[in-house]
Parts: structure tokens; C-alpha cells; sequence
């Protein structure tokens, strides 16, 4: 097995799998020692092909920084593999056979020597199944380019030498399929028209091979004004009077068929699109989704936008693409529609003719001689489409693996649906100071300002998207002014990759996406679900919002996340609830739904505390800890628009629970009923309402809020301070401490 691999993105292989060879810039030296494998390389050839030939971007210090990530990459690279220092520079010193460039010259070169067609066209199979993508995708500098173009013609030659050889081995299926993968990726290549032919007309197909003889005359006659050679017009007339032989035998001695040559993606595939930065917290995702694609033929990645489904999908593809035959291949559907669909996959597989069976059947008749996991991606606006495809491909393709990311279920048959969720905090704190970090190095956080970083990761929810886009303003507003700004955070969380997509270039483009694709039912309810603070109960739902049919259809769409339980509970995401919000405060009904809301939380601070009267306290304590953040929020709106009467209620449940536990916070929303009834103020008509002398009596019930309470309502009541104790002590929760476990 090859330990340096630079036939696409660069690989290091160590003894236990795959090394993280961290920067960039470490990529591009592995992958410029190996370019020159055994034979040193200067300083300043190493300097321009790691940072580029403009001197404004090398370093100060070109040799020192060279001699830095040496020694960074020294300490990855496994025993059979070393940098040695020259006189000069440094030379990688390896086996060829571990360099898979060089591995894939010798086992060409060693193919040419056989005579058995079978055993040639095994080590052939074995040579082009090294590549990945590109040779050298890091390195864009003169001194490469003749070595790259020296390896893909190569490359186009081997494939050749392999049709041919499968063709004498009486495998003309097999050449076809790949001769016209060929032919699609090089159209001019009379050599790879000529072998398609040959196979086409070995496998009865005469009337195809005679096709693509033409379909590479015109474009000749088109492009360059020519005429095919000598050779292939003869070719042409020999299918043309039927002297091909309609079969190839196989060969008596011939021994077991060895497997096709790779058909590899295009240039748009996932190979050339694995991002180079940091992979944060999804090594278990990653597992769970390679061993659910052993067993399972349709896998789909779905989670709300920005959550990583494309990440984590080309990373999956690029773990597992060497157990396919013919690899992996991308199909991005997120910049079509519906009708785009077929079209996208017969890019992908650079299908020129479409035949008699329409477009799903061509894919389906080329899938179905490959050996492929197919990724599509972004499936969520097309997924009626794609249904119908998948289905399709894996009936009529049985080799033929799916893996999708869509932002619901495909619903298909022998679908498995992985749900992505966001980082938990501390990977998000990873990432986010990650990000920052390659921002800018200057602008990493102090340990000091852990606190600030944890505030932001979980205003988040830990959505990777949010996070990344954060980093690049946390370098521009520093992380206690982004805290403040994640008030409006469609508006500040924006500015993402210039190469994003359009969708995910602003938290607001994200969200956008998603919503664009509801019905008016759902984006009603999804909008009203932003009156929320935190997840609720479907009954809840069905109180404040006036229904909840559309529910089900928000949590497929992952814009809503239900919590299990029982009962279970639905919420949003904290950035997808901003928006809602946004649009909400455009609505005429949010006032009333604001009201809806606050009424029901008023009587489910009415249901606790009659619940903690009785054995069900326990449960009751839990309830109001699962609602604390409804509760605070309909408290907030009634202070300054509800009636006095529905502030001193729930002003009573957190003055009883403030008691119970101690909790300082409670004990300033209780403050806060008081103040706004005017009970804090000299208000005599307010401090006859009955609630507020229950709610001065649990404001005294602790040692420090005793004398307070006491100082505050004693002039007020008209009396002295006994008169005034006497009476907090009558109140109901007075003696509540009493019966405290110690």
C-alpha cells in the first residue's frame, strides 16, 4: 500500500490510517518533495512552491520557515519514509512503490512486459485504482506542470492498455464502459475513439460504435476543420461491412476476471472539493455513516442549514471511496431545480448522448456497470426528483451506493437517515477558536476570556456555520462586542467563503433557503413558533399558535427539533428563531400571539404551583425548570404591556421558588412583579391588591430579604415594624424553610 499519495489531494499514511498533516503549507511541501522523490530540492524552489513565486507572499525568512515545517512534517511521516538534508535543500528519501505517482509508472511499465491479457489487465486495474483525483492539486508552479501533464497523459494511455487488454481477454462490456468514459473526458482522442468502437462493435453494438465515430467527425470538422485519421475511416468501413467480430472468446487459459479500471469523477467531483480546513467533532458522525453505508444502499445526511451535512459527506466519501471500484463521484443539485435533476448526474458522468431510453435511463444503463458511491448533495429543494432517481439507480444499478444530504428525508425505499445535529460546546469551542485563529493568529482569545467564548459557542447552538462566520467578525468586533451584537444575528453573522454557495454565504441566506421551500401552512407555524423561547409540548403549540398540522412536515425539514420525552417537545434552533422572529415583528397577529403566549404561560405557573401542594412537587419543580425560559419571557412582555393581575401570578411561582432553592435571579423577578404593581414604590392602591402581600412576605422570607421587605412595607401599611412582621409570618410560604431538609 502507498504511504505518500499526491494522485489528487495529498494523503499520508501511517501505520494506524490516515495522518492529519495539519496546514496547507505542510500539504504543499510533502507534496513538493514527492514531485522530485530522491533528488533534493533547494530552499528556494521549496519556499516558491510552498508559498507561491510572488515574492510579496514569501516569507522573511524564506529558509527558516522552510526549516520549520520540515520539522513539523519530519515528526508525521512514518519509519519507511524521511527527509534528508542536502547540501542545498532537502530530498524526500522513499521506496517508489510507497509514492503512489511513482508506484503507478512501474506498474504500468511492469503491465507492458506481460503476455496474459488477464494478468495485464489486473495490474493495470491495480495501477489506475491509485488515483484520486489531479496529480498535485496544492502545487501551481512551472516546475510541476510538465510532471503533471506527463501523468495524465499517462494516465489516458493506461486506460487504453486496459480496454485493450480486456478486450483480448473477452471482457468487451467492461473496455466499452471504460473507453466511454474515456471519450467524454478526452473527445478528440482518436486512439480511445478507435478502442470504443472495437469494444462497442465486440458486444453487438454496431450501430453505437458507428455513432461515435461520427459524433467525433463532426466535432473535428467543428473545432479544428478535420477529418478523422486513415485509421479510424478504415475502422469505419470495416463496422460498416460487418467485419468486427460480433463476440470476443476469452481466452482458454485466461484466469479469473480481474477488476474494471476506476472511472473516475470529474473535475467536479468531491475529490477537488475536500476543503483543507480543520474537521472538528464529527469523527463519530464519520464512523456511524461509512458502517451504515456497508449495509445499506440509500443513506441520507439531513439537519438544518449550516449544520456540516456537505462536510461531513465528502469527508465520508473520501474515507470510503477506495473500497468502491470506480471510487466516488459528486453531483451537486444545489444551484438547479427540478428539472435540473437528470441533467446534474448526466454531467457528473459526462454523458454527451442521451438514447432511446431518456435521460434516467442512460444514467441508469452507464451506473450499471460501475462499482460507485454516488454523493448527492443538497437535495432538500429537488427531493421529489431525486426520489424518483435513487429509486431508479438502485434498481437498475445493484453496485450503485447513495449517499445524499438533504435538509429532510428523501422517503424512499431502503432510505437510512443519519440526523446531524449541531457540536456540542466543546467542540464548538474548538471550532470557533480554530477559525478565529486562522482569521487572524493575533486575535486568539485569552484563557481569561473563556467564559465569553463558551457564551458565544452556546448563543450558537454550536451550528458550525454560525460559528465559522463568527470567527470573522470576532477579529473585527472583538468576542465581548460580538457577544452584543448576536442580537441581531442575521445581521451580523454574514461575509462566509466568496466560493460558497450563494445560500450559505450569510446565516440569513441559510435560513432563507429553508424557508423559501415551506407552503404558507408551514411558514405560518413556523413563524409562530417563534413566540417560543425554548421547546415546548405540542399542547402548548396548539394553545398559543392556533394549530400545529404542519408540525411533522417542520421537523422532516429540520428547521424544528423534537426532543424526546414524555410528552415530547418541539423547538428551534436559537438563529432559525430569529428569524421567525424577524418576520413576526412584520405581522399584525404577533401582538395577539404575544398575549396567546403569555396567557399560557400564566396558567401553567398556576398548574406548578397547585402541583407542588401535593405529592407531585418533585415533578412540578422539573416542569418549571423545563419552562423557565417561557416563563421569563411571557413575564418580560406583561411587565410592560399585560395586566397587573397576571404579573403578581407568576411573580408568585418565582418568589416560592426563589425561596425553595435559593435562586437570586428568581428573587429579581419577583422584584420586578412587585415594582410594576407599585408595591416597591409608595403605591397604596397597588399594595391592596391581595397578591402583593403574599409577594412582599416571600420577598422577606430569607434573611436578607427580611428586613428589606419588612423596611419596605412598614411605612406603607400604615404601622411599625412588628405590626408588619406579624403579618409577613401569616403569609403562605412564611414557614416553607421549616420544612427544608438540611
Amino acid at each position: 500500500m502507498t504511504v505518500v499519495n499526491v494522485l489528487g489531494p495529498v494523503m499520508l499514511r501511517g501505520p494506524d490510517g490516515p495522518v492529519r498533516l495539519g496546514s496547507v503549507r505542510g500539504r504543499r511541501l510533502l507534496a513538493a518533495l514527492a514531485a522530485h522523490l530522491r533528488t533534493a530540492v533547494s530552499i528556494d524552489l521549496l519556499a516558491e512552491l510552498i508559498w507561491g513565486v510572488d515574492p510579496q507572499d514569501l516569507p522573511a525568512d524564506p529558509a527558516g520557515a522552510v526549516h520549520t515545517h520540515v520539522a513539523r512534517l519530519r515528526r508525521l511521516l512514518p519509519a519507511e519514509v524521511r527527509i534528508i538534508t542536502a547540501p542545498d535543500g532537502y530530498l524526500l528519501a522513499a521506496d517508489r512503490a510507497l509514492v503512489d505517482s511513482t508506484a503507478f509508472v512501474d506498474r504500468v511499465s511492469a503491465a507492458s512486459q506481460l503476455r496474459d491479457p488477464a494478468e495485464r489487465a489486473e495490474l493495470l486495474a491495480a495501477a489506475l485504482a491509485l488515483w484520486r483525483g489531479r496529480p498535485y492539486p496544492e502545487l501551481d508552479h512551472p516546475s510541476v506542470h510538465p510532471e503533471i501533464a506527463r501523468l495524465v497523459e499517462l494516465r489516458s494511455s493506461a486506460i487504453e492498455q486496459h480496454a485493450e487488454a480486456l478486450l483480448a481477454a473477452g471482457r468487451a462490456g467492461e473496455a466499452a464502459a471504460a473507453m466511454e468514459a474515456l471519450t467524454v473526458a478526452e473527445p478528440l482522442r482518436e486512439s480511445a475513439v478507435a478502442l470504443l468502437m472495437r469494444a462497442l462493435a465486440a458486444t453487438g453494438r454496431p450501430g453505437d460504435a458507428l455513432a461515435a465515430y461520427t459524433r467525433l467527425r463532426t466535432r473535428l470538422a467543428e473545432e479544428l476543420g478535420l477529418d478523422p485519421g486513415p485509421q479510424l475511416q478504415a475502422l469505419e468501413q470495416r463496422v460498416l461491412r460487418h467485419e468486427l467480430p460480433a463476440h470476443v472468446a476469452a481466452p482458454v487459459a485466461a484466469t479469473a476476471p480481474a477488476a474494471a479500471p476506476p472511472v473516475h469523477p470529474p473535475p467536479t467531483s468531491w475529490q477537488r472539493a475536500l476543503p483543507i480546513s480543520s474537521f472538528v467533532g464529527r469523527d463519530a458522525d464519520l464512523r456511524c455513516t461509512a458502517e451504515l453505508l456497508d449495509r445499506s444502499r440509500i443513506v441520507t445526511l439531513c439537519g438544518p442549514g449550516g449544520v456540516g451535512k456537505t462536510r461531513l459527506a465528502t469527508h465520508v466519501a473520501f474515507e470510503v471511496a477506495d473500497g468502491y471500484r470506480d471510487g466516488a463521484l459528486l453531483v451537486d443539485l444545489g444551484e438547479g431545480g427540478p428539472d435540473d435533476v437528470g441533467s446534474a448526474v448526466a454531467s457528473a458522468l459526462r454523458l454527451s448522448e442521451i438514447g432511446a431510453g431518456g435521460l434516467v435511463g442512460r444514467v441508469v444503463e452507464v451506473l450499471a456497470v460501475r462499482e460507485q458511491l454516488m454523493l448527492l448533495d443538497n437535495c432538500e429543494h429537488v427531493a421529489d426528483e431525486v426520489a424518483a432517481l435513487v429509486e431508479a439507480i438502485v434498481a437498475g444499478a445493484p453496485k450503485i451506493r447513495i449517499l445524499a444530504t438533504s435538509r429532510e428525508p428523501l422517503r424512499v425505499d431502503g432510505e437510512h437517515v443519519v440526523r446531524l445535529t449541531p457540536l456540542d460546546l466543546g467542540f464548538a469551542r474548538e471550532l470557533l477558536l480554530d477559525r478565529i485563529r486562522a482569521a487572524d493568529p493575533l486575535a486568539e482569545p485569552d484563557p481569561d476570556q473563556d467564559e465569553l467564548v463558551t457564551a458565544l459557542c452556546e448563543r450558537l447552538d454550536g451550528l458550525p456555520l454560525a460559528l465559522e462566520l463568527a470567527a470573522g467578525r470576532a477579529v473585527q468586533l472583538g468576542l465581548r462586542g460580538l457577544l452584543a451584537a448576536l442580537d441581531r444575528p442575521l445581521e451580523v453573522l454574514r461575509g462566509g467563503r466568496r466560493t460558497a454557495a450563494a445560500r450559505h454565504r450569510s446565516l440569513r441566506d441559510v435560513v432563507e433557503w429553508s424557508y423559501g421551500m415551506l407552503d404558507d401552512d408551514q411558514r405560518r407555524l413556523f413563524d409562530r413558533l417563534s413566540v417560543f423561547a425554548g421547546p415546548v409540548e405540542a399542547a402548548a403549540i396548539e394553545v398559543v399558535c392556533g394549530e400545529s398540522a404542519a408540525l411533522g412536515d417542520l421537523v422532516d425539514r429540520s428547521l424544528v427539533v423534537r426532543q424526546a420525552g414524555d410528552p415530547a417537545r418541539f423547538g428551534m434552533l436559537e438563529t432559525l428563531r430569529a428569524f421567525g422572529r424577524s418576520r413576526l415583528a412584520a405581522d399584525p397577529e404577533g401582538t395577539r400571539l404575544r398575549e396567546r403566549h403569555a396567557a399560557w404561560a400564566v396558567r401553567l405557573a398556576d398548574e406548578i404551583a397547585r402541583a407542588r401542594c401535593g405529592p407531585g412537587e418533585p415533578a412540578a419543580v422539573r416542569r418549571f425548570d423545563a419552562h423557565l425560559a417561557e416563563l421569563r419571557r411571557a413575564h418580560a412582555w406583561l411587565i410592560e404591556n399585560g395586566p397587573v393581575e397576571d404579573v403578581l401570578r407568576l411573580g408568585a411561582l418565582f418568589g416560592k421558588l426563589a425561596f425553595l432553592r435559593g435562586r437570586v435571579d428568581l428573587v429579581q423577578l419577583l422584584e420586578a412583579s412587585l415594582r410594576r404593581a407599585g408595591a416597591l414604590q409608595g403605591g397604596a392602591a397597588a399594595a391592596a391588591h391581595p397578591l402583593v402581600a403574599h409577594l412582599l412576605g416571600l420577598l422577606a422570607a430569607g434573611p436578607a430579604g427580611r428586613g428589606r421587605a419588612a423596611g419596605r412595607a412598614g411605612p406603607r401599611r400604615g404601622g411599625g415594624g412588628a405590626g408588619t412582621d406579624r403579618c409577613l409570618r401569616g403569609l403562605p410560604g412564611a414557614g416553607e424553610r421549616a420544612r427544608l431538609p438540611r
